[in-house]
C-alpha cells in the first residue's frame, strides 16, 4: 500500500472500520523484525466505493 499523506486520521479511521467487519485477516505474516502484517479481502461493494473514494482523492508521498 502506498503511503497516504492527506486526511491519514480519516482514512485511518475508514480502513479500521471496514477492518473491523470483515473479522480476522486470513492472511497474517510477522516480518524479522517483529512486525505484524496483515491483508484482507475486501468485497463488500460499499466498504470498496468507499476505500475507492478515500484513496483518490488522497496526497502521495
Amino acid at each position: 500500500m502506498l503511503l497516504q499523506t492527506e486526511k491519514a486520521d480519516e482514512l485511518q479511521t475508514a480502513l479500521t472500520k471496514v477492518i473491523e467487519q470483515a473479522g480476522p485477516a486470513p492472511v497474517t505474516d510477522q516480518d524479522q523484525a517483529g512486525r505484524l502484517h496483515e491483508v484482507w479481502s475486501i468485497s463488500d461493494p460499499a466498504a470498496v466505493a468507499e476505500l475507492t473514494l478515500w484513496l483518490a482523492a488522497a496526497t502521495w508521498s
